[in-house]
């Protein structure tokens, strides 16, 4: 399957685009821009799994859903402190006013406890709890 031709792998800014969080990733690593999604803004993106993203340092959810009702359900912790194969790798990148439907989150344990502190109370879908 080709990746989605509405968008450029190798942008640095994406804005209100729909895709599939895998697509992306796929796309860039086949255009050779690196493993990792790295150094990039997304404004007011829709992202689609099923995935699992490995939030690296530098990376920021502003005004940002979930899509869940309770943080902790897409949280994953990690078992092994170095790895996490299979998750798709995103460092210093900003999304904003963006939405995630099916995926799921993994990263340092000082990432998965600050997502758990600021959004693990149960909130409203699409609301400020």
């Amino acid at each position: 399957m080709a990746p989605n031709p509405k968008f450029d792998p190798k942008a640095k800014v994406f804005e209100n685009i729909q895709i599939s969080i895998h697509d992306l990733y796929r796309a860039t690593v086949e255009a050779g821009d690196g493993v990792t999604l790295s150094a990039r803004t997304f404004r007011n993106c829709r992202f689609e799994g099923p995935a699992l993203i490995l939030v690296l340092p530098g990376t920021r959810f502003v005004r940002t859903s979930f899509g869940v009702d309770d943080i902790r359900s897409i949280l994953f912790r990690p078992v092994h402190a170095q790895k996490a194969v299979g998750a798709i790798p995103v460092a210093d990148c900003l999304f904003e006013q963006c939405a995630f439907s099916v995926v799921g989150f993994t990263g340092h344990p000082n990432f998965i406890d600050t997502m758990i502190n600021e959004l693990g109370r149960p909130q409203a879908l699409g609301g400020n709890a």
